[in-house]
């Protein structure tokens, strides 16, 4: 019972070892492309309202 308290060990690895710039510049590159992708869509959505709108 009381293992599942214990957080696995990518966890545990993540806690012990200090962030290197490196990671951390991964780390937000992951975080860019996905907003990147959410801004992309919209744009396009946009778009489309604006045509449709206007034409």
């Amino acid at each position: 019972m009381s293992e599942m308290n214990w957080p696995d060990e990518e966890v545990r690895k993540q806690i012990q070892e200090p962030k290197t710039l490196k990671s951390q510049l991964k780390e937000a590159g992951k975080i860019m492309l996905a907003l990147a992708d959410e801004v992309i869509i919209l744009a396009v959505i946009g778009y489309v309202v604006y045509r449709l709108l206007s034409g």
